[in-house]
């Protein structure tokens, strides 16, 4: 094991009292759904390991035992998502180090076994995503920084039962050697391919279909989904696996697993008696629906790309619904698209 730098990374977690740190045990008769985790960076990418698990200065804590940080890390360097799950908690206001662990920038997002990672330190404004975005394993999430309670430039990542008031949870990742488990002084290479490479659209419909049913959009991207659906979709899909078989064989069933689970949920919204056929309609809903159409496509190719919507999109999101919410007679659609339009503008703050 090599020696740490000299520079201590004084990187906690906590942001409540000590004392606070009670997370509940889980029940051992409940079944925990198991999560693959991957380096928190782009695949292919090589990273130290500047402090362990249980080590001092600051990762010897029941809240901080299982963390890692990883320097030297230019401030800016890209963050992805070490597993997929659904963010729960977002800070991006600190300009820098204050010496306080509540100024801490920090992504949290919480995994379907129930762990809750969270990703700290990022630069101001360095968060790209937003409380309720889908993420997926790979998903680039923001940009390192030396924010809150750091010494240097750095990402300190870690699980957690429960985000804030819960203990870390040991993280074991399936890219590295050791169980899992990297040591102080080790050199680790990223195998965290991004799952959205792959999978993008059809997580990205998804991810709208609630805004598609509440506006009765079926008709204006129904096409769009038999499309991504299809077996040449998937066979593209599995192309693109073979280029990475050799560090990811588990890369096709994970993605067959989770295409499956996408379809099915979206299956009851797209099914034939959702999507009426097209016939002859007033001026006003012809153009409603055209407008609505480009909406939807543009936040489609959007979040196909990334978990999050950057504030230039969201803006050019905003005046792309208002313009279909315009031409909407329906008191329920224009209700949905206005909400819609306040969630985006909330990006832009």
């Amino acid at each position: 094991m090599k020696n740490a730098p000299a520079i201590a990374l004084m990187c906690v977690l906590i942001v409540a009292a000590p004392r606070a740190q009670t997370g509940e045990a889980k029940s051992p008769n409940k079944e925990v759904e198991v999560v693959s985790y991957y380096l928190p960076f782009a695949y292919g990418e090589q990273q130290n390991v500047w402090q362990g698990n249980d080590q001092a200065p600051s990762h010897n804590k029941p809240w901080s035992r299982y963390c890692f940080d990883f320097s030297p890390l230019p401030e800016g360097s890209p963050v992805h998502a070490a597993a997929s799950g659904t963010v729960v908690f977002v800070k991006r206001d600190t300009p820098g180090p204050t010496g306080s662990p509540q100024d801490n920038n920090e992504i949290a997002v919480g995994h379907k076994d129930g762990t809750v990672a969270q990703y700290l330190h990022l630069r101001q404004g360095g968060a790209l995503v937003a409380v309720g975005d889908k993420i997926l394993a790979g998903d680039l999430l923001g940009y390192s920084g030396n924010t809150g309670m750091s010494t240097a430039p750095h990402l300190c990542f870690g699980l957690r039962d429960q985000h804030r008031l819960g203990r870390s949870v040991q993280c074991r990742f399936s890219d590295t050697s050791k169980g899992g488990v990297p040591e102080t002084g080790d050199r680790v290479v990223s195998r965290n391919f991004p799952l959205r490479e792959l999978l993008g659209e059809l997580v990205a419909l998804e991810q709208v279909a609630t805004l598609v049913a509440n506006t009765s959009g079926f008709s204006a991207i129904a096409d769009h989904y038999h499309k991504v659906r299809g077996e040449a979709s998937w066979r593209a899909i599995k192309r693109k696996i073979t280029k990475v078989r050799k560090h990811r064989p588990d890369l096709e069933q994970f993605c067959q697993e989770e295409r499956d689970r996408i379809l099915a949920a979206l299956e009851s919204r797209f099914r034939p008696e959702s999507t009426p056929p097209k016939g002859r309609h007033s001026a006003a809903t012809t153009r409603y629906e055209r407008e609505l159409k480009k909406a939807l496509l543009a936040e489609l190719k959007m979040r196909a790309s990334s978990p999050g919507i950057a504030s230039k999109d969201a803006e050019d999101l905003v005046q792309a619904y208002l313009v279909a919410h315009e031409h909407c007679v329906d008191p329920v659609a224009a209700a949905s698209i206005s909400e819609h339009v306040e969630s985006l503008r909330k990006r832009l703050e």
